[in-house]
């Protein structure tokens, strides 16, 4: 019995409306788009009814705090884009969600239906604009340089272009922190297999708020336009449908973000790749990971756009008179 677990048994024990009864628990595999995360989800049956029961990992501190995986699920629920809230152990960080039944996560192919893509799209705004503030602020650029800093201290391979990395990273918090960011609730760790959907319904479900945060929702669009490799085009419809209107400051911000994302990410895989070679239910080749991510990387630091998207955003004009 590992620690995850025998957290997950302490907390059942605190449920109020659990006492007396004999819960029976199964660990729940995660899916292949978003099984790194920073903790485990058991399902719980209690009485023959079912329970999500979210556990946080050992060791996650640098990257999330305790409390806030709950404070963002029970916002998306009372907006009705999450699961129910039953219950919240504070002490032990564990969050008790109703069991989402019929409830499917979505897949990469689902992004090119395009029901689902704007319904994705509009779960997500709903979130940001829903004007209750979440536990504390966070952006991109101090977790980048942080998970960057850990891959050389750990002696994970470094690429030979690491230093146009980390100034691409200076650049872009120089350009967005000049044109400022209106703080929203963000989920900041939005790819596609933090969302499920109900075939008979039609309803969609968002979940997966481990690193939820006050920030810049131009960071949520950004991630997950890059986890699911959005064309240009699909990029402009993200931008159109989500504004209401083509805007180009929220473009500049959301591809400057992608790059951002691309490198951050690639970084914690060469860290994986060091720490945990093995991770995942058949293993999981984290330098095939790596040399996809590093081969878009290179691609985007090769865009001969990235001037005007910085420039855009500290109102630098292209002409000198």
């Amino acid at each position: 019995m590992d620690n995850n677990e025998k957290k997950l048994l302490a907390a059942m024990e605190r449920v109020e409306a659990w006492k007396g009864q004999k819960p029976q628990y199964v660990k729940v595999p995660p899916t292949l788009t978003a099984s790194f995360a920073t903790g485990t989800t058991w399902k719980v049956t209690v009485d023959g009814k079912d329970f999500a029961v979210k556990v946080p990992g050992e060791g996650v501190e640098q990257y999330v705090q305790k409390g806030d995986y709950y404070a963002a699920a029970a916002s998306a629920a009372k907006l009705g884009s999450g699961a129910q809230v039953v219950d919240y152990v504070e002490d032990l960080g564990v969050t008790v969600l109703e069991w989402l039944e019929g409830y499917k996560a979505l897949t990469s192919y689902n992004v090119y239906e395009s029901k689902l893509f704007y319904q994705m799209n509009e779960i997500i705004r709903k979130f940001h604009q829903q004007g209750t503030a979440l536990p504390r602020r966070q952006t991109p650029f101090e977790h980048t340089l942080l998970i960057m800093q850990q891959a050389k201290t750990l002696g994970a391979y470094i690429p030979t272009d690491f230093p146009r990395m980390e100034y691409m990273v200076k650049a872009t918090e120089e350009a967005i922190m000049t044109a400022g960011i209106n703080w929203v609730p963000c989920h900041n760790d939005l790819v596609v297999g933090h969302y499920s959907l109900n075939k008979e319904t039609g309803d969609m479900k968002l979940d997966g708020w481990d690193y939820a945060a006050m920030g810049d929702e131009c960071w949520d669009l950004a991630v997950m336009s890059g986890a699911l490799h959005f064309s240009e085009g699909m990029d402009m419809e993200w931008i159109h449908h989500y504004y209401g209107e083509a805007n180009e400051e929220k473009m500049c911000r959301m591809k400057l973000y992608k790059l951002l994302s691309d490198i951050r990410w690639l970084m914690w895989t060469s860290i994986q790749i060091v720490k945990s070679p093995n991770v995942g239910p058949l293993g999981f080749d984290w330098g095939f990971w790596f040399t996809c991510r590093y081969a878009r990387v290179r691609q985007f630091l090769a865009d001969q756009r990235i001037d005007h998207w910085l420039n855009y955003l500290k109102g630098r004009s292209e002409f000198y008179m």
